[in-house]
């Protein structure tokens, strides 16, 4: 995190401020945070969308409001030197009289739903979509390093271990490196087959791996999809993980500033039908924006979203039995995969006029 970086993002918060006709904003969102104070993490549960402390920002200042339980480590290892006002309420009284106080009188948005502040995170939310430098380069990292994670435990995996071991072998390696999982997927063999969002198991594995993970540090989250087949590969297989590459290229080389996020989406659902699985679509999701939310949002045939430069997105198109996933950012050079395993098969696809490396299933 740099000094220009906050700076950058200041400026553009109080443009939004100005925009919306607001006097401040309250941001609680863990997500929110994350972007302000350049990947700063305010969160104790994980799994909650906000966090344990909030930010004011006015236009010519801000607090960080904390309680008495959060008064020293968020300030002193999230935010230090970056300028916050220290505003510190006692846990048993909570936070609504002191933020009322600090507001009164002002025009207020928020990014939840708070006393009677409006509302206004879907506005705010595409401020972060374009990456600063500064973030590219962190999500490189954090991709770059999920990708290493990853290829290790594929290549200690071994049939006999449990869907379960597979999974505390990855989340080791991560989480003693800092980082966060919130998403875990590995199922094995008919699990695979029948399921799109496979918990872990305490499920033997036999001849047929699924591991999907989503990686987070400094707020941004980087995702990736590996599949690892013990034995000759059946032919089935071959011809599902072929058509699944194409759709996933499709996706990717369409991803580019400008591009109409539902139109991206008709070109993957036609490749779908042309490859011989025309419902295959409708079954899951296929990813969309990513970055500081595992998916800022997904892609639809209704989304009004375009693609803008340096934004992360995470396409998984599957067909029942294979998926192809990784995490890319629209950079002005291109599309770079920030989760690319250099050692790891590839299917080499043609789409709209590029050549895009998609990954095949590893075969041991």
């Amino acid at each position: 995190m740099s000094r220009q970086e906050i700076l950058q993002k200041e400026k553009i918060l109080r443009n939004f401020l100005d925009q919306n006709n607001l006097d401040g904003i309250l941001l609680s969102r863990s997500a929110s945070f994350a972007w302000l104070t350049g990947g700063g993490e305010d969160f104790v549960n994980k799994s909650a969308l906000t966090g344990v402390v909030d930010i004011l920002f006015v236009k010519d200042h801000k607090y960080l409001i904390a309680s008495t339980i959060e008064q020293y480590r968020v300030p002193e290892e999230e935010v230090a030197n970056q300028g916050f006002e220290l505003i510190i309420y006692n846990w048993y009284e909570g936070k609504d009289d002191t933020i009322a106080k600090l507001t009164a009188g002002k025009k207020i948005g928020c990014d939840i739903d708070y006393s009677n502040f409006e509302n206004v995170y879907e506005k705010l939310k595409p401020l972060r979509y374009s990456l600063l430098p500064e973030e590219v380069e962190r999500f490189e990292n954090i991709g770059a390093f999920a990708a290493k994670c990853m290829y290790e435990t594929a290549l200690e995996i071994k049939p006999g271990l449990t869907e379960n071991d597979v999974a505390g072998m990855l989340a080791y390696k991560l989480v003693s490196a800092g980082y966060q999982v919130p998403v875990l997927l590995v199922a094995s063999d008919e699990r695979i087959y029948r399921y799109r969002h496979p918990i872990p198991k305490d499920k033997v594995i036999e001849k047929y791996v699924l591991i999907a993970v989503g990686a987070k540090r400094w707020g941004l989250a980087a995702s990736m999809t590996r599949l690892i087949h013990f034995g000759p590969l059946p032919e089935d297989l071959r011809d599902k993980m072929n058509a699944v590459a194409a759709v996933d290229a499709e996706l990717i080389s369409s991803t580019v500033p400008g591009a109409d996020v539902a139109s991206i989406l008709q070109r993957a659902i036609r490749t779908y039908e042309d490859k011989g699985y025309p419902d295959e679509w409708r079954l899951h999701h296929q990813g969309g924006a990513a970055g500081y939310d595992n998916r800022d949002y997904l892609a639809t045939p209704r989304t009004k979203e375009n693609v803008v430069v340096n934004q992360g997105f995470a396409w998984n198109p599957s067909i029942t039995g294979v998926k192809s996933e990784d995490t890319i950012i629209t950079t002005a050079n291109g599309i770079k995969c920030i989760t690319q395993i250099d050692d790891w098969p590839m299917i080499d696809v043609k789409a709209n006029g590029k050549i895009i490396s998609r990954p095949d299933i590893l075969v041991r």
